[in-house]
């Protein structure tokens, strides 16, 4: 499925959070984020309306099956290109900014490249 930049970013946040507490609600991605409140539920509405999160009760956010596969990889996609960049000298605050950037744009073939040099290293054998 085709998503945004900007769904995207909202999917990984929500994925983040899950992470890190019992339940997401849109106030918690507001404050994550520094978005208004009425800018996070629209977004969320056009999430919901693809199917790739639920409102549960109490206003908890839930990701489906396919949200959560989608948050999953770009969530990686951003992790490795973030240690890779700290693993060239880059502070975390600038690995941070540029793994953002760069995470829709770059290609799979290049990600697994720059994951198997930086964390899958294996011996040379020459």
């Amino acid at each position: 499925m085709e998503t945004t930049k900007s769904e995207q970013l909202y999917l990984k946040t929500i994925y983040n959070l899950s992470l890190k507490k019992e339940y997401v609600k849109s106030a918690d991605i507001a404050r994550t984020l520094n978005y208004s409140r009425p800018s996070v539920l629209a977004l969320l509405r056009r999430l919901e309306s693809k199917g790739l999160v639920l409102f549960g009760e109490k206003k908890r956010i839930i990701l489906t099956n396919e949200g959560m596969e989608i948050a999953a990889i770009y969530a990686n996609r951003h992790k490795i290109l973030k240690m890779a960049f700290i693993g060239l000298g880059a502070s975390e605050s600038l690995a941070e900014k540029e793994a953002y950037n760069m995470e829709n744009h770059i290609s799979n073939e290049m990600l697994e490249i720059i994951d198997k040099a930086f964390f899958q290293k294996t011996t040379n054998q020459w």
